[in-house]
Order: structure tokens, then sequence, then C-alpha cells
């Protein structure tokens, strides 16, 4: 009995005559479902059990009942002298409130309550332990490479601080990664080594060497960075002939 969903919101469609047309004892699914709300109050002969979904799952914000069941309430707390509250359900079958006497709560599923209050002791007992335990390893201080990798990479530091689990490095990821520019460093590592390359004759082996180790991209980046690397090449031989190397 969620709002929204009872009574029925059924949407028109464009062949529909009666919605455009409607007449005074058409029939109407709004006002059917009413009808047969009344009819399920008045077929209740002991007892009557109404539920919906009162918190959301999404957000967990409170959800009202269907308009139908909130008039029922309204109209009982108005007439009666016993107020009617609704009940909010444990959200798990394991709650201790289907367990423990005088709550008002029961289940049929016996296999979730604990066998007897000692283990219920014990396993407090444990919990207690492991949590003192937690606390007494927690670091008192960090040094500035542990601050520096918990900033960058606050989920890989926990696993590696508090559960011992280590992954790859940053640098090891980035190497995995295809590239398509090269920064300033990247790009006087592989003009040096074209230049050094040019001197022993051996320039067009070498720029196959880098695309082979990945160190250039493919396709048409490939021929535009290499083009480039080339012209800052003979930059940087020239500048080493002269003993002054400078770097835009």
């Amino acid at each position: 009995m969620n709002d929204g969903q009872y009574p029925r919101q059924k949407t028109s469609t464009d062949f529909d005559l009666m919605t455009k047309n409607w007449r005074v004892g058409d029939r109407s699914r709004r006002e059917d479902d009413r009808y047969l709300f009344l009819e399920a109050i008045l077929a209740a002969r002991q007892k009557l059990y109404i539920s919906w979904q009162g918190i959301s799952a999404q957000d967990n914000s409170v959800q009202p009942p269907s308009v139908l069941v909130a008039q029922l309430i309204e109209y009982l707390n108005l007439n009666f002298q016993n107020k009617m509250i609704p009940v909010v359900h444990p959200l798990q079958p394991f709650s201790k409130l289907y367990f423990t006497d005088n709550t008002g709560f029961f289940t049929y599923d016996k296999d979730w309550q604990l066998p007897t209050v000692k283990a219920d002791v014990q396993l407090n007992t444990v919990l207690n332990e492991n949590t003192s335990a937690i606390t007494t390893s927690l670091p008192t201080e960090l040094d500035i490479e542990q601050l520096a990798q918990y900033l960058k990479q606050p989920v890989e530091a926990f696993f590696r601080q508090r559960l011992g689990v280590y992954f790859e490095s940053l640098k090891e990821q980035n190497e995995t990664d295809e590239p398509f520019s090269l920064n300033k460093l990247e790009e006087y590592i592989l003009a040096n080594r074209l230049s050094q390359a040019n001197t022993n004759n051996n320039f067009g082996a070498e720029v196959k060497k880098m695309e082979l180790s990945g160190a250039l991209p493919l396709a048409g980046f490939k021929k535009i960075i290499s083009d480039d690397l080339a012209e800052k090449a003979q930059t940087l031989e020239s500048k080493k002939q002269d003993k002054v190397i400078t770097w835009n």
C-alpha cells in the first residue's frame, strides 16, 4: 500500500476516448481500487493487516502510505479513543527485537536466534578484543611519504596501511596507459636519445625501438611527435656543440 502505487495511476492512451469525453457512470480505475479497499476492510472479521514501505531504499527517507491508508488512520484517530499508530518493523530478520520478550515482534524462523545468552556475551567479548587490538595498532604519527600517499590515493593507502593489501604503484599503472602526448621531461629524454642515435647514424632504428617499446603513440600521433622530436634532437645536438642547453 505504498503512496503512488495504490490506487493505481493509469496513464491514458491517445486512442482512449473515455479520458477526453468522460461521463458520469463511466468506469474509473482509481474508484475501483477505492471500492476494493473498502471491501477488504468490511471483509475482515478478526484482524486487518495493512503494510507499506515506510523507508526509502535509496536515501532512507520516510515515505507516506497510500492516501487511502492515511485517510483510514485519520478517521480512526478522530472517532476512536485508542489512537492508531503505525508500527515500524525491524529491517533485518536477525534483529534482536524478534527474539526478545514483550517487544510485540515475533518470527517463525528460529535459525536466526542466538543459542544462548552466553554465546552473545562471548561474541561481544571477541568484538571488544578486536576493537581494542585495532585501536592499539593504529599509528600515532605519519611520515611525509605516507601522508602524500594518503592524499593521492586514500583508498589504496587504507588497504596498504590497515589491511596489508598492496596494489601496483601509480607509476606502474601509468606505464600501461597508451600515450597521446609527452611532457617536457619525456620529450627531453627521447630527444637526447635521438640526438645520440643521430651521432651514431642510427636514427631510424632508435625511432623504431621507441615505437616498439611504447614510448611513442600509434598511427598519426606517432608521425607528429617523431617529427617534432627529430627537430628538437637537431636543436639539442647543436646546443651541445655550443655547450649551452636551453629547453622550452
